[in-house]
Parts: structure tokens; sequence; C-alpha cells
């Protein structure tokens, strides 16, 4: 009788309890939970002055080096088009602008990425991982080591990454919970040399027109960057065989 009714309170405490989720695991984190509780209303308002709901809207980030700028672009969940809702600062940086091509250079990859870390408890403050090196990556490098552990994070030091402040990372950490809370899968980071318009471009192919590797990973990033102004849409992307990007 006795186990009969453990075996009830079980099953019944199974239906009860509610279900740990992305974002309450997330704020078992001190410096997560002080976030949403210093930055929570601030950053829903980014969003409602936007006409969008936080808790349904997915992201998409854009980084461009020249300019030291990070763009945070959301969108509702039942629509195609992205709404820029802030741009943040990258309040320090290494290397020049050329993809990261190996451990070591002090560079900050360009080309088509995601989110694939959160970190709760960085060096950092808070810190978001990039799936770098991808395809592309480890195809450029060849047998030199590519190197790894890209974030875009707090404070204002960096080799390789991308930092924002911990005020900054703290709103944008906030963003990515949400999203992954609304069931986004991915969430596409995008990292540019610049801001890939035709002037901009134009210089830069002409400054750089020796490096054909430089060259060859712009001109695919250039015409991502096209697609997104035109459409407000990030590109789909696989890779060939050779891993390079093939764009659909």
């Amino acid at each position: 009788m006795f186990r009969l009714l453990v075996f009830f309170l079980f099953v019944f405490a199974s239906f009860t309890t509610p279900k740990a989720t992305f974002k309450t695991t997330q704020l078992k984190h001190p410096r997560v939970k002080a976030a949403f509780q210093e930055k929570g209303k601030l950053v829903n308002k980014l969003y409602t002055n936007k006409n969008l709901n936080i808790k349904n809207s997915h992201i998409f980030i854009r980084v461009f080096k020249q300019e030291d700028e990070l763009e945070l672009w959301a969108k509702s969940k039942t629509s195609q088009q992205y709404i820029k809702i802030k741009t943040y600062k990258i309040c320090a940086k290494s290397g020049t602008i050329g993809p990261k091509s190996r451990a070591g250079d002090g560079q900050v990859p360009e080309g088509l990425y995601q989110i694939n870390r959160f970190n709760p408890a960085s060096n950092y403050h808070l810190s978001l991982g990039l799936n770098y090196p991808n395809q592309a990556d480890k195809i450029r490098a060849g047998f030199f080591p590519t190197g790894g552990d890209i974030f875009i994070h707090g404070q204002c030091v960096t080799i390789g990454c991308m930092p924002i402040t911990n005020e900054c990372i703290e709103e944008l950490y906030i963003a990515c919970v949400e999203a992954k809370e609304a069931l986004q899968k991915t969430i596409k980071v995008e990292i540019y040399p610049c801001k890939l318009n035709n002037e901009n471009g134009q210089k830069i192919f002409k400054k750089y027109a020796k490096n054909r590797e430089h060259i060859k990973v712009w001109k695919i990033l250039q015409k991502s960057f096209d697609y997104f102004e035109n459409k407000h849409i990030p590109v789909s992307y696989s890779f060939d065989k050779k891993g390079n990007y093939v764009l659909n």
C-alpha cells in the first residue's frame, strides 16, 4: 500500500511540477538573474517600441568590423522580415579586416555563423559563443590549427572576440535567452569586414586586390549583405564539398 501511494505521488508530481525551460535554467545563474532584474524592462521596451513582443520573437545579429558595430534585429515568429532593434558599439578589437585563418592570428572571424553556446559565468561577465570554425574556415586553414572560442562578450578586452561592455552584453544576452525560449533553433550571426555596399566594397576590393583569399570570402559576403539589405531576411546557405559557402 505504501509503495502504491509513493507511486501515485510521483505521478502526480510529474504532472504538477513545471518543467525546466532554457530560460528558467539560465535564471539560476546569478549574473543572468541580475541582468533580467536590472535590464529586463529596458529590453522589453526596445521590442515594444518596434511593435514586437519579446516573448514571441526571433533574432538575428550582424557585425561590422571596420565600423565597430553589432546590430540586433528581431521579428515576430510569424513574420519573415526582421526589424532593427539596436546597434551596439564594439568597445575593443584585435587584428584587422580580413577573415580569421588560423589559431593565434588575433583576427575576428568573417563569415556566416550561429550562436552555439551561452556562458552565464564567463570571465568576461556574460558570453555568447559562435560556431567558429565552420566548414569554410576549416578548409581555408588547411593543415594549420583554426583556433576557436570566439565569443560576443562583456568587458572591453579581446583577442579575436567581440566585446560590447558588461551593460550591453546583458541586453543582448537577454534577447538571445528570450529567442531560445521562443523556440528559435538557430540564432544566425553574420560578421563582415565592413558594410559591404558598393562604395565600401569597391574600396576594400581595390586595396586588397592581391589577396585572393580575402576577395573570395568578401564576394560571397557581399551577396549575403545585399540580400539582407534588400529583403531584411538573412540568406540561407550551405557548404559544398570543398567547404565553400553556397548561398541558397
